[in-house]
């Protein structure tokens, strides 16, 4: 689902993302996919000063959904992906995208082997 990634600055906000030069433009929005849209905005970029010591370039960046498609999306019968908002038919599905797109994000790397017990392996006593 694309979502719109909005520019609250006046200046155009650029930034390297991903291997590729992003520029949202200044009071205006550019549309992403929600995935990248989230990880651009969760990305942490240095800050740059001024001569006087001000920040001179704030990421103002917001994620704007368009409302018509999300509730449609949301309706829709199937698995919803809490990281992406993807909908699937079924659990295999899930699964494989979950393995495909997520498993960076996964702690427990025995969910990835379909081992996980509901125990908490990292405990050692």
């Amino acid at each position: 689902m694309n979502v719109k990634v909005y520019n609250d600055d006046k200046k155009d906000y650029t930034e390297k993302f991903q291997g590729k030069q992003v520029t949202v433009p200044g009071l205006g929005f550019i549309e992403m996919g929600y995935a990248k849209a989230k990880s651009l905005l969760s990305t942490w970029t240095p800050p740059i000063v001024d001569g006087a010591g001000r920040h001179s370039s704030p990421k103002k960046l917001r994620i704007e959904f368009n409302m018509e498609e999300r509730l449609a999306q949301l309706q829709q019968p199937g698995i919803v992906c809490m990281a992406c908002n993807e909908v699937f038919n079924n659990a295999v599905d899930y699964d494989v995208h979950v393995k495909a797109v997520h498993a960076d994000h996964i702690i427990d790397k025995n969910v990835i082997k379909g081992k996980a017990n509901g125990r908490n392996h990292n405990n050692k006593r």
